[in-house]
């Protein structure tokens, strides 16, 4: 509480101590201050204000020296208007006093001389004025606080507030009403409620209050319902009322509080749709997974048996038929995982994992996969990943690889002749994400843009035709789009008709701690022998990017005449980097001995050779290459085999670069047809066809396969024998795959050991996938069962002792190749004899055969003169067919011919005839101008098959 004081004013002396003896200590919470002059009593208030002190009550004699009584009150007044003043005065003139009082608004005087007893009540009453004042103030400011509370709580209430009289006519309302029903205040107060009812509760309302007023009964006082209410533009309001009654005096007035539950409705309603359509969804997930499951588990038969019928004896037409069935049951494959990802990602069942990745690992995996596919369309497949792209991000792999694969298959489907590339840039890098842009480019037909338009719609194609020529359901691109989209990324397609199209795609990726493991070749200098510009493009920005200088020539006699000339003015060669030709020339380094580094002034040599060509250690054998490495090559290898080529490093550190692309993983070309050297494997599958398959495959691949029908027998063979692997269904009678596999590892829990454990489902769901892994599995195949992907699962459990080996798989640079052996005599005379001078091809190579069979030995030799004398059966009908289709000027029938007999004899390692017959083809394919040239070409496959007959009888 705040310090108070009364203060005394007087000129007499002897009065100010009369009232300090007289009021000391008598007037209730108040001490005494003194002024003898009327200034100094204005500079005492002003000091005692500033301090925070309250004067309750102002004693003043009338008659002061330097100012009148009355008038210094008057200025005190002003400066505290709630102090009560009090005159003295010994003036016997009343009507003066009145006047004075009057004048300065004082409280009340007291006349000289005055009894002590008259001053201390006087004054005390003062004192209790001045509180009684300050309290009912107090209280006028609360009130006034509180209705000002009170208004602003009905002003910007959310909710509608409205009074209504008994006659039902607004008496105030809130800002929040005018909002609810889109009424001015001004034309709801003052009217009817009615005008905010619908028509028939309106009616019905004025009758309720007159009954409520008559009878003083109600049912809806004190309570919420929900009303419907009618706009000032007609649709209905939605509000939850609630009605209370009030009286000021004798009148009695309703309240009600409407709050507005349209959202709420409305997301009752979205709720309720949000149910209905996640029940719809894991119906539809259901669905899913029950029909994966049907689907697949037939294909698995199918295409498992067709792979099983493709190794046994069959003669041409029916190894033809049998192709036919089973492309179209692998393409019946892809139909159903189109639909079934498109099916997930509707449900929103998709689930994207996050590992740890490498771009070009990414690249090449896609690129190792669809080699074959561009190769045998003869065209050239190049893949380039920019430098400055992070060594290790963060991202799904396996979602890549499917948009990948989907637009590299793509455009090689729709790629007659040309090439398909694919590249990778860094878009741009911000903080520790990167943004990349992935591109696929070829040369095939085209797009225009009402189909650009229209081509990542689900189920649509560039056109109808597209469909019957191609194949295909329309939903590759539709998945690619909804996959980057869900990846925060962009996609589309730039394209010309007849010029080729580019599918680009871009994805941010968090950027992970990985240190570059690409070499320092600054100051190399490669001389780069290639004809492809796709292919040179690739190389020479990879190389450049890595410190090298790139130089490029497009024949090894350019390269022959280079190097030595780029010694003698001092600028040397340290590698050649042969590119075995491009796809139109079918191998042009591959097939004989020219790339020895004695050619090129002893500068090393590497070979990059298609794997379709052989195992890159016998095709360096052939050709005397340094060096060689297969194509499609990992960026991070190609650079570690040039880095140790040209002595920049350890030869070793090609292993330790190869140890980086996943350890145990089964190789990619010369491994795949080997046995495994024993291993006995359990497989537990109800159905007879899948169960055949299996066992087939394990049998074929050298492993003794125990197979049982159920997950019951399956524990007992467990628990009587010894096994390296269990391949189980995940769903079959009497006990499933999870409930063996959870029962296993209870038992190795208090046994030990551990049983590697393969999961063989239909299902593809992930969460099918994680259900697997978490009961124990260690490992999943989806059916159908494919025996690549089979042998990769054996080589990733099976026991090191178990698996095949071979000193030089598909993937690793071969190096220092020992001298090839002699080609067999009369094999050497009549390629020497018969080979064009010009074109320096041989009329026979053996490479294939020794492929197959190792060195040529006269124990084998009957073998490869059977496939040698059926290629001549075939290739007679052909050669005819080239002369016949010639002879009547049929250019797409010369066409057909002349193409059946390039496959048959470059498969049958006829090179020239083959390469002799590709020109026809060339030229058939382009239309033919001069029939006369045809005509001299054609008498060139006549004498070359002349040759090559003579040389296959001199095997």
């Amino acid at each position: 509480m705040a310090e108070r004081v009364v203060v005394c004013i007087d000129d007499d002396t002897m009065v100010l101590d009369s009232l300090r003896m007289e009021l000391g200590g008598r007037i209730v919470g108040c001490r005494l201050e003194m002024a003898d002059r009327g200034v100094d009593a204005l500079e005492l208030v002003d000091e005692l204000l500033a301090e925070g002190v309250e004067i309750p009550v102002v004693v003043c004699d009338y008659f002061l020296p330097d100012i009148r009584g009355h008038e210094l009150l008057k200025r005190i007044h002003r400066k505290t208007p709630a102090t009560f003043n009090i005159l003295l005065t010994g003036q016997s003139d009343h009507a003066a006093i009145v006047a004075a009082i009057n004048e300065a608004n004082l409280y009340r005087y007291i006349a000289k001389p005055w009894e002590a007893e008259d001053l201390i009540l006087t004054v005390n009453g003062a004192v209790e004025s001045f509180d009684r004042d300050r309290k009912l103030a107090e209280q006028s400011r609360q009130l006034r606080d509180s209705e000002a509370r009170l208004r602003a709580f009905v002003e910007r209430a959310g909710d509608g507030i409205v009074t209504i009289d008994v006659a039902g006519i607004v008496q105030s309302a809130n800002p929040a009403v005018s909002r609810l029903f889109g009424y001015d205040l001004d034309e709801i107060i003052g009217c009817n409620i009615g005008m905010l009812m619908r028509g028939e509760d309106a009616l019905v309302h004025d009758g309720y209050l007159s009954r409520c007023a008559a009878t003083g009964r109600s049912t809806v006082l004190d309570i919420s319902r929900e009303v419907v209410g009618r706009h000032k533009d007609g649709h209905e309001v939605y509000v939850d009322l609630s009605i209370s009654e009030f009286r000021v005096g004798d009148a009695l007035y309703f309240s009600g509080i409407m709050r507005d539950i349209g959202p709420r409705r409305r997301l009752e309603q979205l709720h309720a749709e949000k149910e209905l359509a996640e029940e719809q969804a894991r119906a539809k997930s259901a669905f899913l997974a029950t029909m994966s499951h049907e689907i697949r588990t037939p294909m698995n038969g199918v295409i498992g048996m067709l792979e099983l019928l493709e190794a046994t004896d069959l003669d041409g037409e029916q190894r033809n038929l049998l192709s036919v069935c089973r492309d179209s049951a692998r393409f019946l494959l892809t139909i159903i995982d189109d639909i079934l990802d498109f099916s997930k990602i509707e449900a929103g069942k998709l689930v994207f994992e996050t590992a740890e990745l490498a771009i070009d690992d990414l690249v090449f995996s896609v690129a190792d996969l669809l080699a074959s596919r561009a190769w045998a369309k003869e065209i050239e497949l190049v893949t380039f990943v920019d430098n400055a792209i992070p060594p290790v991000l963060r991202g799904d792999p396996a979602r890549l690889r499917q948009i990948l694969i989907n637009l590299v298959g793509n455009a090689i489907k729709f790629t007659a002749q040309g090439q398909v590339s694919v590249s990778v840039s860094l878009r741009e890098r911000a903080g520790e994400a990167a943004r990349l842009r992935f591109e696929v480019t070829d040369s095939g037909i085209g797009l225009s843009t009402e189909q650009q338009a229209r081509l990542f719609r689900p189920f649509e194609q560039a056109d109808a035709g597209t469909t019957r020529r191609f194949g295909g359901t329309g939903l590759g691109l539709a998945i690619c789009r909804r996959l980057v989209e869900m990846m925060d990324g962009a996609i589309g397609v730039t394209s010309t008709p007849g010029a080729g199209s580019t599918f680009w795609f871009e994805v941010p990726l968090p950027v992970a701690e990985g240190a570059s493991e690409r070499p320092d070749l600054t100051g190399i200098r490669i001389l780069l022998v290639a004809q492809n510009a796709a292919f040179l493009s690739a190389m020479t920005r990879g190389l450049t990017a890595a410190g090298a200088v790139v130089e490029a020539v497009e024949s090894w006699q350019e390269a022959q005449r280079q190097v030595p000339a780029a010694a003698i003015v001092g600028t040397p060669v340290h590698l050649v980097v042969v590119d075995d030709g491009p796809a139109a020339l079918a191998g042009a380094f591959s097939e004989f001995g020219t790339l020895g580094a004695e050619a090129v002034a002893g500068v090393p040599v590497l070979l990059m050779a298609r794997r379709d060509r052989g195992a890159i250690s016998r095709v360096q054998r052939r050709t005397g290459a340094t060096w060689g490495l297969t194509k499609p090559a990992r960026p991070y290898l190609l650079l570690q085999t040039v880095a140790v080529a040209v002595g920049r490093a350890a030869p070793e550190t090609i292993d330790q670069v190869m140890h980086r692309f996943g350890g145990a993983q089964a190789p990619v070309e010369t491994v795949a047809d080997l046995p495994f050297s024993g291993g006995r494997i359990l497989v537990a599958e109800d159905t007879p066809t899948s169960r055949l398959v299996i066992d087939k495959m394990l049998q074929r691949m050298g492993l003794d396969p125990v197979v049982v029908e159920n997950g019951a027998a399956a524990w007992d063979a467990f628990r009587a024998g010894e096994f390296d692997m269990l391949i189980t269904d995940c769903h079959m009678p009497e006990m499933d795959g999870f409930q063996l596999t959870t029962r296993i590892r209870a038992h190795e829990a208090e046994a030990g050991g551990h049983l590697p454990i393969v999961a063989l489902s239909a299902g593809v769901l992930q969460e099918e996938k994680a259900r697997c892994f978490d009961c124990g599995m260690d490992d999943f195949l989806a059916k159908p069962v494919e025996s690549a992907k089979l042998r990769q699962v054996l080589y990733r459990w099976l026991p090191v002792a178990s698996r095949p080996s071979e000193a030089a798989t598909a993937d690793s640079p071969a190096a220092a190749p020992a001298p090839a052996p002699a080609p067999a005599p009369a094999v050497a005379a009549a390629t020497a004899d018969a080979a064009p001078a010009e074109d320096g091809w041989p009329v026979l190579s053996l490479s294939i055969y020794e492929e197959l069979f190792g060195e040529i030995t006269e124990a084998v030799r009957p073998d490869v003169r059977g496939l040698l004398g059926a290629f001549l059966d075939s290739a007679v009908e052909l050669k005819e067919a080239i002369a016949d289709r010639h002879e009547a000027r049929d250019a797409e029938g010369l066409r057909r011919a002349s193409h059946r007999l390039v496959g048959a004899a470059l498969s049958a390692g006829a090179v020239e005839l083959g390469h002799l017959c590709r020109r026809v083809e060339t030229q058939s394919a382009a239309g033919i101008a001069d029939w006369q040239a045809v005509a001299a070409l054609v008498k060139d496959v006549e004498t070359a098959f002349g040759r090559v007959r003579d040389a296959i009888n001199a095997v």
